[in-house]
């Protein structure tokens, strides 16, 4: 019987025609959702993007844009937190190099009045020098290592970045993508503010785990109960294009990421997990399911069926992560199956997703299917 009861409001949009969002949400309340917009085939990834902010709890969004910051907004995924002293940090989706001695070169940006504005982009440096490029899941040369997801703070002031990439001799390919290679998670830290960043360690690595190796990850540190200050991570393994089955893994660490436990699947997955703690302690976690019931051959992009369980779900932990109630899918439309949530009030929870799919083909029956950001809220009740 599961310890949590949930009920979901109604579809809210948050952005038009925009796919894959990240929101960060300020200790004042203030939401702000990043996505991508659609592009022209010539134009490189990022391309174009807007970024929407709520003081509502997310019932209304206006497009918030800075003209001195080029497009308007960072383009970021996910890697922002307000810090103790109020100061909110943004960095964007990537570190470019390698340049010197190793060093790679993110930007980042600053606001100490609640995003009502940006300073930046000022460099933040990655001394990375066991790391080099790739090619992602299109097959185009990407010289980047990828901040994905998490920025926290310690309690004695050092910040931790989730971030994952190559290292020298990470050279098995993925499953479906032959030119990418598979990946593996780092942990990294600055004792500056995040104007430079050291490795602490390796978070997973395995090159016979999943169709792309460890990718995407989430990470929360636990604020109270017995396990307070143990760190938790969840891991993307893949995208269910050639395996029927990609779990997300979790690992843990009790000595601020310098070990972790050997990480383990869960019984859900498999697309860009999110992660936090709740003010009573629960832990809430999104992600995507996407099936691939066509399966996709390389060189082209025959439509993709919506197999059973497609769709964007919440999964609940009572026990700070050590066991997890059933997930709940909350959507069942066509979707890249990229979400992130965060509590908005007590025991609410408001989740982003987005519908539709970057790719102009038919989604079994469903032609020309309007594609944007959505948002319900999750009301919850726990038993803790």
């Amino acid at each position: 019987m599961s310890r949590f009861n949930v009920a979901i409001g109604p579809e809210r949009i948050v952005l038009r025609e925009a796919l894959q969002p990240f929101m960060l949400q300020t200790r004042q309340g203030r939401l702000a959702v990043t996505a991508q917009m659609p592009i022209p085939p010539d134009v490189p990834f990022p391309g174009i993007w807007k970024t929407m902010a709520s003081d509502d709890g997310g019932n209304s969004w206006r497009e918030w844009s800075q003209p001195d910051i080029p497009g308007g907004s960072p383009f970021y995924e996910g890697c922002a937190a307000e810090l103790r002293d109020g100061t909110i940090l943004i960095f964007s989706w990537a570190a470019r190099g390698p340049e010197r001695d190793g060093h790679w070169i993110a930007k980042r940006w600053e606001s100490r009045d609640n995003l009502d504005t940006l300073q930046g982009p000022f460099p933040a440096d990655f001394f990375l020098p066991q790391a080099k490029g790739g090619f992602d899941d299109d097959g185009h040369p990407v010289p980047e290592v990828f901040l994905h997801r998490s920025l926290l703070e310690l309690p004695g002031g050092d910040l931790l970045l989730t971030a994952y990439g190559w290292f020298h001799g990470d050279d098995t390919p993925s499953t479906y993508r032959p030119s990418m290679n598979k990946f593996r998670v780092l942990l990294l830290r600055s004792a500056d503010r995040g104007r430079s960043w050291a490795l602490v360690t390796t978070v997973a690595v395995d090159p016979s785990v999943g169709e792309e190796g460890f990718n995407e990850t989430a990470m929360v540190r636990l604020s109270k109960g017995p396990l307070v200050g143990r760190l938790i991570a969840h891991l993307r393994t893949g995208s269910n294009k050639t395996f029927k089955h990609n779990p997300i893994y979790q690992t843990e660490s009790d000595d601020e990421g310098h070990t972790w436990s050997t990480p383990h699947p869960l019984p859900w997955g498999n697309v860009d997990p999110d992660l936090i703690e709740m003010r009573d302690g629960a832990l809430a976690a999104s992600f995507g399911h996407r099936t691939w019931e066509s399966r996709v051959h390389l060189g082209s992009l025959p439509p993709k069926d919506i197999g059973p369980g497609h769709g964007n779900y919440l999964a609940l932990s009572g026990d700070q992560g050590q066991t997890w109630e059933p997930p709940i899918q909350v959507t069942r439309e066509p979707s890249s199956c990229y979400t992130t949530v965060r509590e908005i009030a007590p025991g609410k929870l408001l989740l982003v997703y987005d519908i539709g799919d970057g790719w102009q083909h038919v989604w079994n029956g469903w032609e020309n299917i309007e594609r944007g950001i959505g948002c319900r809220e999750i009301q919850l009740v726990s038993g803790l």
